[in-house]
């Protein structure tokens, strides 16, 4: 009797264990995505690189942006640009190129940089704008032009020349002998006292001038001049009638091309609206 017990205990005891067994709540709920824009700073030896997501559940569209100057001058802020753009909803990225003064190497960075923006798992690689300010502004038309497939919108602002060639042309003019390959619609920004660095007012409309003799959908928008060091005045007014007369010059004290040192009105309004338009959600 015993010995059947025995049996019948460790008979129950298998049948018990084999019963496979409830699952347990994990406490997971929905995934949470942050309510804030967050920001990572990525470092390499070369430089670094700002990368500012939006709110809420992606994908975003994407928005590149190359900043100007040269050498270890830094045209533009790459952190407020990134955040911005991030705060109107765009997976941004803005990153710190070589300090080289040569344009070599260059275009590589930003196609490298951009590619590094579209493999983010937020990025909606169907919505992508590139912008660039100065020589990040020659850049951008560049990349424009390099990766034509894959860009919905680009924004120049105050592109730079860049450098001479044994013909006396410009990087920029070279770079605009390939306009009919830009496949995207274009916004060229500039104030209209930034004259002293270059030409930049001549060389933004040279811009639009080839783009629309290529039949490419291109747009300028020419700013009243920026007043730099805040002093109140922009141009002299010798006669007084408030308009700037060909025999009038502007203040010497105003360099437009600092328009784009900051993220600022009257231009960024302009770069949301252009963005909203052709790659917004």
């Amino acid at each position: 009797m015993l010995k059947f017990k025995a049996i019948l205990l460790l008979t129950l005891i298998l049948i018990v264990s084999c019963v496979e067994e409830e699952p347990t709540e994990t406490g997971l709920t929905e995934e949470e995505y942050p309510d804030e824009v967050t920001v990572e700073l990525i470092s390499d030896t070369d430089g670094y690189s700002y990368v500012c997501r939006p709110a809420g559940e992606g994908p975003f569209p994407t928005v590149l942006y190359s900043h100007g100057g040269l050498g270890t001058a830094i045209g533009g802020n790459l952190e407020g640009t990134c955040i911005a753009l991030a705060e109107a909803g765009y997976l941004a990225r803005a990153e710190k190129r070589d300090t080289t003064i040569s344009l070599a190497g260059h275009l590589n960075e930003v196609l490298t940089s951009l590619d590094s923006l579209l493999s983010h798992e937020d990025a909606n690689t169907d919505k992508i704008g590139i912008m660039g300010f100065s020589r990040g502004g020659l850049l951008t038309l560049q990349a424009g032009i390099a990766r034509n497939d894959q860009v919905h919108a680009i924004l120049l602002l105050s592109p730079a020349p860049g450098a001479y060639d044994a013909d006396s042309l410009t990087t920029l003019h070279t770079t605009l002998e390939q306009a009919s390959e830009i496949n995207a619609p274009v916004l060229i920004l500039v104030p209209e006292n930034d004259l002293y660095q270059a030409d930049h007012v001549q060389l933004a409309y040279d811009v639009k001038d080839s783009l629309e003799a290529a039949e490419k959908v291109v747009s300028l928008i020419l700013y009243s001049a920026y007043d730099a060091d805040g002093d109140g005045i922009t141009f002299y007014d010798t006669n007084g009638n408030g308009v700037k007369d060909k025999d009038e010059s502007f203040d010497e004290g105003d360099d437009g091309h600092e328009l784009f040192w900051e993220v600022r009105e009257p231009y960024w309004s302009d770069v949301l609206e252009f963005l909203d338009e052709k790659i917004g959600e």
